[in-house]
């Protein structure tokens, strides 16, 4: 089975998917953690997704994290 096979199969018994896979990340040869999100929409008997590597998620959380340490830092001087 797939990761499409997987999502679909997924989203008609519960409605919703949330799937952790490892796949090749565009412009690359690695391998990166995917995360993604699936959705049955019924009325239209589709399957719709979303996902975001990992590394994003990270990258994102440093930034943040970062930021809010020098708002921090300006508040306490």
């Amino acid at each position: 089975i797939n990761i499409y096979q997987k999502r679909v199969k997924s989203c008609l018994e519960n409605g919703e998917a949330w799937l952790d896979y490892q796949i090749n990340k565009p412009g690359t040869d690695q391998v990166f953690n995917k995360r993604s999100y699936s959705k049955y929409h019924k009325e239209l008997g589709w399957v719709i997704s979303t996902g975001v590597y990992t590394d994003q998620i990270e990258a994102a959380v440093l930034a943040k994290s970062q930021s809010l340490a020098e708002r921090e830092s300006e508040i306490l001087w």
